[in-house]
């Protein structure tokens, strides 16, 4: 019994919580990643953060030395086990996006 009341009571808040959150978001046109509008709008507002981020005294050297050190092929490639492969993901100046890598033990 307590557990069919417990089911009872996360159904409707599960319930009540979609119903509530609806279509009231301003921010729903968002969702859409690759829209036209949601991606002007991202742009504009990463406009608006890089020129905060530029004025800081020390960003753009800082901002080289990290990179620089996300390029550099000087990095030491972590893997994880998964059944008989090894996999990583691996970031650098070649791979900006990133790369995932499979390979075995042998």
């Amino acid at each position: 019994m307590k557990k069919l009341i417990i089911f009872v009571f996360t159904f409707l808040f599960i319930f009540i919580t979609f119903s509530i959150a609806g279509t009231d978001d301003p921010y729903l046109w968002l969702e859409d990643v690759l829209g036209e509008k949601s991606l002007e709008w991202a742009k504009a507002r990463n406009a608006e953060s890089v020129k905060v981020l530029e004025n800081i005294p020390g960003f753009k050297k800082a901002y080289k030395s990290i990179l620089d050190i996300l390029d550099s092929d000087k990095k030491i490639p972590y893997a994880k086990k998964y059944g008989k492969y090894l996999y990583n993901f691996w970031k650098d100046a070649d791979h900006p996006r990133g790369i995932y890598r499979r390979t075995t033990i042998e």
